[in-house]
């Protein structure tokens, strides 16, 4: 699983830069890799809940949406 809940925050999203007031961290692990010769660009980040459902994919959103693990 690639994004996980970390709870109710203010932020500024890494990917879209809107302010959030729900957090989610973007686990890079698997991008890393898969491609060992970029590893140093990808980083795990901390993203808003649009961008959160965009890279979990509809299925498993449901699972992640505001559940801590």
């Amino acid at each position: 699983m690639n994004v996980s809940y970390i709870g109710k925050q203010s932020i500024k999203c890494e990917m879209c830069s809107k302010p959030s007031p729900q957090a989610y961290k973007y686990d890079a692990t698997m991008l890393k890799r898969l491609f060992k010769e970029a590893e140093e660009l990808f980083e795990d980040s901390i993203i808003c809940e649009k961008c959160a459902q965009r890279e979990s994919g509809k299925k498993r959103w449901p699972t992640i949406r505001r559940n801590k693990i």
